[in-house]
C-alpha cells in the first residue's frame, strides 16, 4: 500500500511560471482534502466543498465486513468505491450494479447515524 498522496494542480488561468510555482507551494500546504483513514481496510478522504453540506467524501473499501468507523458509513460487505455529499441522501442501503459482463454485484452499506 502506498503512503504517498498525490495532488494535481491545473493552471487554468494561465499564471506565469513563477506565480504558478508560488501558488503550487501554497496549495501543497493545504491540498483541500483530509485523509480520514488509510490502512489495509480502507482509504477515505474528505474534499473541502466550502461547507459541510458540500464536502465530498471519497471512500475505497478494500475488505468487506470490517467495521470502518467512517463518517456516514459504518461498514460495507465487500470491496467498493463510494463518493458522496451530505446533500445527497442514501435512501436504500442495498446498491446493485450490473457489470459489463452481465454480473450483478450487490453492496450493502451500514450507514452510521
Amino acid at each position: 500500500m502506498s503512503t504517498h498522496h498525490y495532488c494535481l494542480l491545473l493552471n487554468r488561468d494561465g499564471k506565469p511560471p513563477e506565480q504558478f510555482e508560488s501558488y503550487s507551494r501554497a496549495a501543497l500546504k493545504n491540498p483541500g482534502y483530509r485523509v480520514l483513514r488509510h490502512d489495509r481496510h480502507a482509504h477515505a478522504a474528505v474534499f473541502d466543498g466550502g461547507d459541510a453540506e458540500n464536502d465530498v467524501y471519497s471512500y475505497i473499501v478494500y475488505n468487506g465486513d470490517e467495521s470502518l468507523g467512517l463518517p456516514y458509513v459504518a461498514s460495507a460487505n465487500k470491496r467498493m468505491n463510494l463518493m458522496m455529499q451530505l446533500n445527497a441522501a442514501i435512501r436504500d442501503n442495498v446498491l446493485s450494479f450490473t457489470t459489463r459482463n452481465g454480473v450483478t454485484d450487490t453492496f450493502v452499506l451500514s450507514v452510521a447515524e
